[in-house]
């Protein structure tokens, strides 16, 4: 007789995504780390609050629209006992606003993560979406610090697609500091370029300040071990695994960096020098 009466599980949606540490918390949902029981694998599940039902409906409508490796992957979307979620990828990595904390950034790198968010801002437009609240808690880093657009509960359907490349550029003058290139303030101006000429002269200006670039998504992994030169016998080791919990309204996941990316390689053994007499 208990079993028929025993109340719903509620760390688990839909009897599929196991509900596990809380990540962040808005105003409009809250998000948790979980797994997807069905595929074996984490995901972050993106939980809307009761009155946010609005936000939920047009993260699903643009969810459905997109496809662009750097936007954050949504994989499902449901209601379940009243709680209207979304299931999204875990990016391994954090959020701009974190890397903001630190102070003003070095020009080449903001133009050079820039560019993909405004290459990114030119997929969404080409779709008919305006994002809507393209911030620096909006946009995750994640390995080599490939970034991603996340947040769309704001997204809307209309053809004013320079609120975003304005939006866009306070986040990069926010991050370069007093001393903005040309193409970041013009990308603030009433009039600006289209998301993807931004991209285009953000990539250019970032190859002019000598800025490394940034790999494709489909290359981002753990870089291959190098060998150590003979003359250093014994080196430095670090080891470590960087665990950083995102935060703010925005769709978040959470981010861990493998320990691989931070340890030195352990040389191979030096064979002995063969002494002759």
């Amino acid at each position: 007789m208990a079993g028929k009466h025993a109340k719903p599980d509620p760390t688990l949606l839909d009897g599929r995504y196991q509900l596990e540490a809380l990540i962040a918390q808005g105003c409009g949902a809250n998000v948790h780390r979980a797994t997807d029981t069905m595929l074996d694998r984490p995901v972050a599940v993106k939980i809307y609050h009761g009155g946010a039902r609005q936000r939920f409906r047009a993260a699903c409508s643009v969810s459905a629209r997109l496809s662009h490796p750097n936007v954050a992957t949504v994989f499902d979307a449901g209601t379940d006992n009243g709680r209207d979620y979304l299931v999204l990828r875990l990016v391994e990595g954090r959020t701009l606003a974190d890397k903001l904390d630190w102070g003003p950034l070095e020009p080449g790198w903001v133009c050079r993560m820039g560019s993909l968010v405004a290459e990114t801002l030119a997929h969404v437009h080409a779709n008919g979406f305006a994002h809507g609240d393209v911030e620096p808690a909006n946009i995750l880093l994640g390995p080599n610090e490939q970034p991603y657009l996340a947040g769309f509960g704001s997204a809307r359907s209309t053809s004013d697609t320079g609120v975003d490349v304005r939006a866009l550029g306070r986040v990069l003058l926010e991050a370069v500091g007093p001393r903005p290139p040309e193409v970041i303030k013009a990308m603030v101006a009433e009039e600006p370029p289209s998301a993807a000429e931004c991209a285009r002269r953000l990539s250019a200006t970032a190859r002019r300040l000598g800025a490394a670039p940034v790999l494709p998504v489909c290359s981002v992994r753990p870089p291959n071990p190098s060998p150590v030169p003979a003359a250093q016998p014994e080196p430095v080791r670090r080891r470590g695994l960087a665990m950083i919990l995102a935060s703010g309204f925005a769709v978040m996941s959470l981010f861990v960096f493998p320990a691989g990316v931070l340890d030195a390689t352990t040389p191979a053994p030096v064979p002995p020098i063969a002494v002759t007499r």
